[in-house]
Formats: structure tokens, C-alpha cells, sequence
């Protein structure tokens, strides 16, 4: 059972109200208001730190229909609420009545994922309900544990993320109300009776998972988990992640003097085809200034923006290999970065654009790759596995929901006689003559640049945001410029994912399918077990059948006279 006696609620207390954060209501509400305004109303989306190379002519409006999951840093709000408000900014709240909230943990060594017992998580803006039941449905699984009282409570990093829930929720709420306050002054109605009509969208519930140290194989267990519930169109995730902590507090002190450019083109995975290391991704990026969301409280100060060294460097001198790692210690400081590297911060943050860069494309394999290789201590690497494997999981079943159009057999398909070259007509191809599922997913999946391309129209007219999902980070920044070993700083990055409708279908199909494939495996290993017993058993029933046939032989009379005669000689032999 989840919870000793169901009917008694446990509430988790906000511990790091505060401290982490504010714990007036009031005061909570206006910041939190002050950094969602910045990013409504900014001329640019997303954060120009993570401005794509050819930005928008106009922003997206926001919130950004289909953003239902996000990535944003778990800090006190005084380092990290500026960086996280461009993830909150964009969440698309229509119609969600769920979120999963996926943190590390900090406190306990954790092998898997672990539930809450709680039945509701206070915060200063209001309690947030448990959705109980669908945290006994993934406990049923088999795949989770439970968190202790005290771990629940002395854990940050699912905590900080509640206050943001209950502000854009309640704002969605007041919204709600001054909508219906509207429609009675149009309508000559009282805005009693308006409201009284309208029922209010509720608050979402909750499903906090605490998040342990993951193998691959357990982070695409959690993945597939993850998705199934993000397949739901009324469930919305967030991910809780801080990107490098740097400094000997840390226990990390890497240092890369010429780190290898990122990749300048524009990609997540719908953009990206070929191989990460094919050649024409080698080409030096624009210069990348050191980057902080406006009014940090940590801003650098100018003279160390203009001195930041990607933008000051000549892209010429910038090798198209990064340099060997160095760790660096008071000793060896002076000497490194007194000479043509780059300046600390611009070091850790090519480290972490390079683990940005892998997640927009979704690369399990390389992101794994990464962190064994770096060692760079993402506090949320392990939630960002699960994520990245579940968008894998949903990214397949999404390239299956756009090809279905194009299998259903229509009547002029079976009179076509050749096959079109246009692939927006496959449909009209004779069946005989129609690619098979897998070539039709390879042959979207080629033509996602295309698709990519605003006002292109692709496959069937399919573009990608309605097809593909995808992973977009909107904001970096870092919580101060680290200019010697003595200095530190945590690196905060903020990403929303876009998810089609219709994937719960697609989902279901495919795992009924996956079902219907077993039920026929297990048949076949079934007749495979009969038919090895059948021969099994054919040597001793040809051996009795021998025997039988040994006796029922008729007596060879030749061989019986002999036999008499035997008998008789030895007869005589006893009588003389």
C-alpha cells in the first residue's frame, strides 16, 4: 500500500522555504511574477544566450502550444529563478492536470527511483495534492521504492520546483476567472453568478520521483515508464537539473584551455541526420560572449564579459580538436590560464553546451559517452537519462504515428501502376509497391530538415513540430565568471520539450502489438518444445516397436530342425 492508512494525509512540509527561497506568500508570488513578465515580454525567445544562429523574425508567443515538459535548475531562486522563469515562461498548462517531477538525490545513495508517501507537498503559495494512484500504478511496477519521511523532507531538488507549479497553475486559474468576469460585462450577467457557472481548473497533482545513480539499462527501464505517462496528453513533466558545479569545493577543478568548437549548425534531433562527427559539423560556431539572463544577481562585471575570450578570440586560433583535459590546482593556475587558453568560465561552459548539444539531439548513447568521458558533475544527469531515453521512446512512436497515414490502403491505390516519386503520395503507391513501416520512418526521419524548415510542408503536409518531439534549451548562465582555482560557480540551463498530440493511440497500438508479438513468440516456443518432445520420445518408441516386431517374428523352420536335432544328439549323450 502506499501509505499505512490511506485516509490520513500526510503533508511534506516546505523545509527550504526560507532559506532556498521565500516563504511569504506574497513576496514569493511577486518575484516569481517579476521573472515570468521579463520573459513575456522580452523582444527575443528564446534567451539570447541560447539564440539559435538564425533567430525568429517575430517570438513565439508564449506560453508555446505542446510545451509540456521542462528542464530548469533547482538552486535558490536568487541564483537560479532568473534562468528557470524561460522554461516556466513557456509551458503550455492547457489541459494538464498531472506533473511528474523527476529530481536527484542529494542527500542518500539511491540504485533506481524511489515515491513519495506523502499525500500533498505544501508550499507558501498552497498545497499541492499527490496523485496517489498513479504512484501506486508505477510502484506496481516492481521498479520503485519508497522515500523515507526524512529523506522526502531534507531533499531540495524536487522542492524548489513546487513553488513555480503553484504560481503558473494559479495564474492559470486567475485567468480562468478574469475570462469569466469578461464574458458577464458582455453579457449584462453578474460576475457572481459568471463565476459560479464556470468551474475553475483545478491544481495539478503531483508524482515526485526521486531519482538514483542509473545503469543504462535501468535508464531505459525509467524511460519507457516515463514516456507511457507522457503519452498522456493531460500529463506534463519537469526535470530537475543543475548543469556544472565547478571549484575544489566540488571536487572538480577540470579545465580544457582550447576546447574544440560546438557544432555550428542548428539542431535538435529533427535537424540532425547524419552522424554528430561527420566533417561538415566540424566548422567553428559563431563567437559565443559568456552569457547571463538580464539582471542576474551574479552578472560578471563588464570588463570580464569583454575579456570572456570567445568573443574577444579570432575564430582562426580556436583548434577544430579540443586540448587535453587539465585539473587544476593554485600551483599549475598561474601557468595555464596565463597563456593562450580560454578564461575558466568559458571552459566550463563549453563543457556544458557540449551535454546541451547532446540532449537536443536526444543521443543516449553519446550523453553516456560524455559523462563517463568529462566527469562533469550535472547534479541531474541521471533524470536527464531517463528523459532523454523516454523522448527516444516517444520520438520512435511519433515517426510511426506520421507513416500510419501512409499504409492506409486507399481505392486508388490499388489501381496505381507505377510507384510516384513524390513522397507526399506514397499513399497512392500500389501496396505491393509501398515501403515497409522501417523505410518509411528512415525516409522521415531524412526528411526532417525539410520538414524542420518553417512553412514547409513535408510528408502528407505533416510539419515537425505536430510530428516530431523535441528538445530545445531556451536559457544558460552560470552563478559567477570563475577567473582562478580558488573561485566556483554551479552552471543553471533551462530547456522545454514539445510533444505531438495523439501519441496515448500510437502507444497503445505498439504495445498491444509488442503484446500480440509475445503471445505468437510464446506459441512458437511452444510448438517448438512439442515437436522437440515428439522426437525425444520417437527413439524409445522405435525401440519398442522393434522388440514387438523381434517377437512377432515367424520361427525360422530350418533353424528349429537344427535345434531339435541339438537336442536330441545331447539327449543320447545323457543316455549311453
Amino acid at each position: 500500500m502506499l501509505a499505512g492508512n490511506p485516509s490520513v494525509p500526510v503533508v511534506r512540509t516546505a523545509t527550504h522555504a526560507g532559506s532556498w527561497y521565500l516563504n511569504d506568500e506574497d513576496q514569493l508570488d511577486a518575484q516569481l511574477t517579476a521573472w515570468l513578465t521579463d520573459v513575456r515580454s522580452a523582444s527575443t525567445f528564446p534567451h539570447p544566450s541560447c539564440a539559435p544562429a538564425t533567430p525568429a523574425t517575430n517570438p513565439p508567443a508564449l506560453p508555446m502550444s505542446g510545451t509540456r515538459v521542462l528542464v530548469a535548475p533547482h538552486a535558490g531562486f536568487t541564483y537560479s529563478g532568473a534562468t528557470a522563469a524561460w522554461a516556466y515562461g513557456a509551458w503550455d498548462t492547457a489541459g494538464i492536470r498531472r506533473v511528474l517531477v523527476l529530481g536527484p538525490s542529494h542527500h542518500v545513495y539511491l540504485a533506481g527511483c524511489a515515491l513519495t508517501r506523502c499525500t500533498a507537498y505544501d508550499t507558501p503559495l498552497g498545497a499541492l495534492a499527490v496523485d496517489t494512484a498513479a504512484t501506486q500504478r508505477l510502484a506496481d511496477t516492481g521498479h520503485f521504492t519508497f522515500m523515507a519521511r526524512d529523506v522526502d523532507e531534507a531533499e531540495h531538488s524536487i522542492e524548489l520546483h513546487l513553488p513555480w507549479i503553484a504560481k503558473v497553475f494559479n495564474d492559470r486559474a486567475a485567468a480562468s476567472l478574469a475570462c469569466a468576469d469578461l464574458a458577464a460585462d458582455e453579457e449584462g450577467e453578474g460576475e457572481d453568478e459568471a463565476r459560479a457557472a464556470m468551474e475553475p481548473e483545478p491544481l495539478p497533482t503531483l508524482v515526485p520521483i526521486l531519482v538514483g545513480n542509473l545503469s543504462p539499462e535501468q535508464a531505459r527501464i525509467y524511460g519507457e515508464l516515463l514516456a507511457r505517462e507522457l503519452a498522456d496528453p493531460h500529463t506534463a513533466a519537469v526535470i530537475s537539473t543543475d548543469f556544472c558545479h565547478w571549484g575544489s569545493r566540488f571536487r572538480f577543478t577540470a579545465y580544457t584551455p582550447h576546447p574544440a568548437p560546438p557544432c555550428a549548425c542548428d539542431h535538435p534531433r529533427t535537424h540532425h541526420v547524419h552522424p554528430h562527427h561527420d566533417a561538415e559539423h566540424h566548422a567553428p560556431a559563431p563567437a559565443m560572449p559568456w552569457s547571463v539572463p538580464p539582471a542576474h544577481p551574479h552578472a560578471p562585471p563588464a570588463d570580464v564579459v569583454e575579456d570572456a575570450g570567445w568573443s574577444a578570440r579570432p575564430t582562426a586560433v580556436i583548434p577544430t580538436t579540443a586540448s587535453p583535459v587539465e585539473h587544476l590546482s593554485t600551483r599549475t593556475a598561474a601557468e595555464a590560464i596565463g597563456g593562450t587558453g580560454v578564461p575558466l568560465h568559458a571552459s566550463i561552459e563549453a563543457l556544458d553546451r557540449r551535454a546541451m548539444h547532446l540532449l537536443e539531439r536526444l543521443d543516449l548513447a553519446r550523453f553516456h559517452e560524455y559523462l563517463a568521458e568529462t566527469k562533469n558533475t550535472i547534479c541531474g544527469r541521471n533524470p536527464l537519462l531517463v528523459l532523454t531515453a523516454a523522448l527516444n521512446y516517444l520520438y520512435e512512436a511519433s515517426l510511426d504515428m506520421a507513416a500510419m497515414p501512409l499504409l492506409a490502403p486507399t481505392p486508388a491505390a490499388e489501381h496505381a501502376a507505377t510507384a510516384p516519386a513524390d513522397p507526399s503520395s506514397l499513399a497512392l503507391q500500389p501496396s505491393s509497391l509501398r515501403p515497409s513501416v522501417a523505410d518509411q520512418r528512415t525516409m522521415l526521419a531524412n526528411q526532417a530538415r525539410i520538414l524542420s524548415t518553417p512553412g514547409a510542408v513535408g510528408v502528407r503536409g505533416h510539419a515537425p513540430p505536430a510530428v516530431l518531439p523535441e528538445l530545445r534549451f531556451v536559457a544558460y548562465a552560470q552563478s559567477s565568471a570563475c577567473r582562478t582555482p580558488r573561485d566556483s560557480s554551479v552552471s543553471y540551463a533551462a530547456a522545454i520539450v514539445r510533444l505531438p498530440d495523439g501519441l496515448d493511440a500510437v502507444i497503445t497500438t505498439l504495445e498491444e502489438e509488442a503484446r500480440a508479438a509475445d503471445a505468437a513468440e510464446r506459441e512458437i516456443l511452444r510448438m517448438d518444445e512439442d515437436t522437440e518432445s515428439a522426437f525425444s520420445e520417437q527413439p524409445e518408441a522405435e525401440e519398442e516397436m522393434a522388440g514387438q516386431q523381434e517377437e512377432a517374428k515367424p520361427e525360422n523352420p530350418v533353424a528349429a530342425i537344427k535345434a531339435a536335432m541339438a537336442a536330441a544328439e545331447r539327449e543320447e549323450g545323457r543316455a549311453v
